[in-house]
């Protein structure tokens, strides 16, 4: 059961938003239990005859802004269709990728709400991008490309998540709210999408291609809010920092 939550808006928006993420988490996890199945690790490799996805040196190539669809055999098949956008381009062979969540509502600081997307392209992760190669992306589909107004807001927020700066009131108003208490399902959430990017990401010391965690909870954020709880006897005291004047803590920087 989630706690009552303080949060600081003062037109419950924030407080809905979270009521309606909370229905589709529940839902979820009760779906994800009756269909609980064993999964074969994925090996992040692609395979001639699985696919037929067109490599990147044809037609289509990968840039800044599109809507790609990772392929099947990338991720365990509990995870379902993923799609990721191309936020920026590093290098001739490294992008920096964001994945769409797979609820419409924004749980967290580094979820921007796209209301016009459909459910699973509507939710950019922001907070769980990841760099990645060229090579990953050769087992992708394109399926759409962003507005320029939707890269920019993306990148807006992007960009609040790294340095703390606040976001105009209209961006505020479509991303989600810091969790403050260590037994709220967000952090449970950000775990697991987490570790599903971080399958994407080779882990080989000679990699060039690493992890770009923008804000994720912590046993450390856990355990400084238990205990700022614990010096309230009412949870809906305001706690020491605006969720506002702190849209979002950076645990690692991403990549520059």
């Amino acid at each position: 059961m989630l706690p009552r939550l303080n949060l600081r808006e003062s037109d419950d928006h924030q407080r809905e938003r979270l009521a309606r993420w909370l229905v589709q988490w529940e839902l979820d996890q009760l779906l994800t239990s009756a269909n609980a199945e064993p999964d074969s690790p994925a090996t992040g490799t692609a395979k001639s005859d699985e696919l037929p996805i067109t490599d990147l040196s044809e037609e289509r190539p990968a840039k800044t802004g599109q809507v790609r669809l990772l392929a099947p055999h990338l991720l365990p098949a509990s995870c379902g269709p993923v799609y990721v956008c191309i936020l920026r381009e590093d290098s001739v062979h490294s992008f920096l990728l964001a994945p769409f969540g797979r609820f419409s509502e924004p749980c967290l600081p580094g979820e921007l709400l796209f209301e016009h997307r459909p459910t699973g392209m509507c939710v950019l992760c922001l907070w769980n991008a990841i760099e990645a190669s060229r090579q990953l992306l050769q087992q992708t589909w394109l399926v759409d490309e962003m507005s320029s107004r939707e890269h920019g807001d993306a990148t807006a927020v992007l960009k609040s998540l790294k340095t703390g700066e606040k976001l105009p009131d209209r961006l505020a108003r479509q991303v989600g709210s810091r969790p403050w208490h260590p037994d709220d399902p967000r952090h449970d959430y950000a775990a697991r999408e987490r570790t599903v990017m971080e399958i994407l990401v080779p882990t080989t010391e000679h990699s060039n291609h690493g992890r770009s965690t923008l804000y994720l909870p912590t046993a450390a954020d856990n355990q400084s809010t238990l205990r700022a709880a614990e010096e309230h006897a009412d949870y809906d005291t305001k706690p020491d920092r605006d969720v506002d004047d702190d849209n979002a803590d950076a645990v690692d920087d991403s990549p520059s």
